[in-house]
């Protein structure tokens, strides 16, 4: 019994390994249900891959009907194109031919949605997408070897005399007339006669500023690249907006029969070129180029409440951002204006408090930064702006409202005059400052004045009399509308850009914001006075010096532009700020989007947000909370057109251009100072 015993033990032992030699993953069973299961498994996986396979395949063959079909419709465009160069080129016909894989070669790439042309000299162009149309304008800019050009206007004082020029038997200095482009007319005040010279002298008005234009380049070396002056000539001043715009559309029409493209103009904040970009851009204006060809076009987002500009522009137009920086200087400093924003008086009381009570190390200001005297201190209003000094702001009481006031200055700087800003944050900062004024309207508006007037005697112990006497409108708690305009037609004109270059319009030179400003006239007419003969007392020049000095002055802006070459080192004049002199970090690749442009108008939008949240006026909430960035917008539409549809007469009358258009921050005694050896501008 016990010898059976043993041995069946062994024969299960001997079983048992051999089980064990068996593949975990390997399952044997003669089970009906588990092989009906086993073979279903089978059949279907062949039945998955031999459907993935063919799936596969019919999407290959419409990929590949998609890519011969944008090829095709890409060789006939430029088909087309060199067809109109020809027959544009009436000397030598039929002599641009394209040639597919010999002159450049298509690359689509479906997966990607992206499109590009390389050209048999190795340059690489992507092409631009709106409305599933490719455009062909990267790569026919780079046939033509053609870049975006910017144009500045500005105007400066010079002695007013008249000269005798005899290279030319003109007399210059005379205030010249304009023709119905708005173009000076030359050959005006040249004569034999005595009679008619003596005419001269005692009926035309002499040129007491000379009005400069200067182009400049948008190339990716621009760090590089002088502008050049197009035209100079001597001015009574007297002129009006629609001489502006006939004259910017004639020099961009000019421009075009020579194959250059002129991207926008930019001017100082006078309103006359304010008029005159409004209807440039039909911000809340008539158009004036209502079905020109050359418009171009953006396809804007519906959803864009806060866009007011619309989606057709013949160039864009850039207020100099210098110059809105020192009217907000101006403004705060004035001694007949009082900002008012909730129970906060926005004046330099809180800067007087710092200079007084702080280190110079941890604000770096001085007196003379908040003296109204000097008009055009931008060096001044980038220290009161800086992040240094609005930080200690927070410790100050009763700070807020000049805090805020302050960040709206450093946005602007930080958005159009920094070169280092990335571009995002450029549009950030832009679209900081729009809240934050759009808020601000939004209040002044909703107030009713007598109870503005109450604030104001309340938190300054004025006389309630001599407030209503003073502040004869609601205006004056607010900006300058010229400031007001000037900052929403750069911010509207900012993103305008950066969709014309997401969608391929544009070459990611033309985001070279820090250039496109009427600071290169201010360079320019700086340099035409550092050129005065060691023999000369006078600072100024009569229109005759400047235009003798236009040689000297190309010459010296090449040397200039072209310091780290030549390794000449000139001597900078002491209101240029450092950080003009910063090397651009503008990337070669476009690192933005629609999408992320909207989020980044948005993030704006949550910061001013939450710094109006502390001064909790009830006037912008909405059942406790503020109100959405859609209802502001389209109050702050509503505010913006009734104040253009407005009776312009009532606008434009003594009282009301002394409340809303006056832009001189000073007293009419200091003006009265300046001498004709004195430039205003500077």
């Amino acid at each position: 019994m016990n010898l059976l015993k043993s041995t069946l033990m062994k024969k299960c032992n001997a079983l048992k390994k051999g089980v064990s030699k068996i593949p975990s993953n390997i399952i044997l069973t003669n089970h009906p249900s588990v092989n009906t299961l086993v073979n279903n498994s089978i059949n279907i996986s062949t039945d998955a891959y031999v459907n993935t396979s063919l799936d596969t395949s019919s999407s290959r063959i419409i990929n590949l009907q998609a890519e011969q079909q944008i090829k095709q419709y890409l060789i006939e465009a430029l088909n087309d194109w060199c067809k109109k160069m020809n027959e544009n080129n009436d000397k030598n016909k039929n002599i641009l031919k394209l040639q597919e894989n010999t002159d450049y070669e298509i690359i689509v790439d479906i997966n990607g949605n992206k499109v590009l042309i390389r050209c048999q000299c190795g340059a690489t162009s992507t092409l631009g997408r709106k409305e599933n149309t490719y455009l062909l304008s990267n790569y026919l800019r780079h046939l033509t070897n053609q870049s975006p050009c910017f144009i500045a206007e500005d105007t400066t004082a010079v002695v007013s005399k008249v000269t005798y020029d005899t290279t030319s038997n003109k007399f210059i200095g005379f205030a010249l007339p304009l023709d119905d482009n708005g173009f000076p007319i030359a050959n005006s005040y040249s004569t034999e006669s005595f009679s008619c010279l003596e005419e001269w002298y005692s009926n035309v008005p002499r040129a007491k500023s000379l009005n400069a234009y200067l182009i400049q380049p948008l190339s990716s070396a621009a760090n590089n690249t002088s502008p050049f002056l197009l035209s100079a000539y001597g001015t009574d001043n007297k002129f009006e907006s629609s001489d502006v715009i006939s004259r910017w559309h004639h020099i961009h029409q000019k421009f075009k029969a020579k194959d250059i493209r002129i991207l926008g103009f930019s001017t100082d904040c006078d309103s006359r070129y304010l008029h005159a970009m409004r209807a440039s851009l039909g911000f809340f204006s008539t158009f004036a180029y209502v079905d020109h060809p050359d418009l171009l076009s953006i396809d804007l987002p519906r959803t864009w409440s806060w866009f007011f500009m619309q989606h057709e522009q013949l160039y864009i137009c850039f207020q100099d951002p210098v110059h809105i920086c020192t009217k907000l200087r101006n403004r705060i400093l004035s001694e007949t204006t009082h900002l008012l924003l909730g129970d906060q008086l926005i004046n330099i009381e809180p800067l007087i408090y710092m200079i007084s009570n702080y280190s110079k190390l941890d604000h770096a200001l001085v007196r003379s930064d908040i003296n109204p005297k000097d008009r055009q201190n931008y060096s001044s209003a980038a220290k009161i702006s800086s992040n240094n000094v609005v930080a200690l702001l927070e410790k100050i009481p009763n700070s807020l409202g000049i805090n805020i006031y302050l960040q709206a200055i450093r946005s602007v700087r930080l958005a159009y005059i920094e070169k280092d800003t990335v571009f995002l944050d450029r549009i950030y900062h832009a679209w900081t400052s729009v809240f934050i004024f759009r808020f601000w309207l939004l209040w002044i508006n909703e107030m009713d004045k007598n109870d503005l007037d109450l604030m104001l005697a309340h938190v300054s112990h004025f006389d309630i009399n001599d407030i209503k006497e003073q502040c004869r409108s609601k205006s004056q708690y607010f900006i300058t509308y010229q400031s007001h305009f000037c900052v929403e037609i750069n911010a509207h004109c900012l993103v305008y850009l950066a969709m014309l270059v997401c969608e391929g319009q544009l070459p990611i030179e033309a985001l070279n914001i820090w250039v496109q400003n009427s600071q290169t006239c201010e360079c320019t007419f700086r340099s035409a006075r550092a050129i005065s003969s060691v023999s000369s007392a006078g600072v100024n020049f009569t229109v005759l010096q400047f235009l003798n000095r236009i040689n000297k002055l190309a010459v010296l802006q090449n040397i200039k532009n072209n310091t780290n070459q030549n390794h000449l080192h000139f001597p900078q004049h002491h209101k240029l700020s450092r950080t003009m002199q910063n090397i651009s970090n503008t990337s070669k690749t476009i690192d933005f989007s629609k999408i992320s442009i909207e989020n980044t108008v948005s993030k704006a939008y949550k910061y001013v947000s939450n710094l109006f949240n502390q001064l909790k006026l009830k006037e912008l909430s909405r059942n406790g909370r503020i109100i959405t960035i859609e209802e502001m917008n389209n109050i702050a539409a509503r505010a913006l057109d009734a104040f253009w549809s407005s009776d312009i007469d009532t606008i434009n009358s003594q009282d009301g251009s002394r409340d809303i258009e006056s832009e001189n921050e000073t007293n009419s005694a200091e003006k009265n100072n300046s001498t004709n050896d004195c430039d205003s501008d500077e």
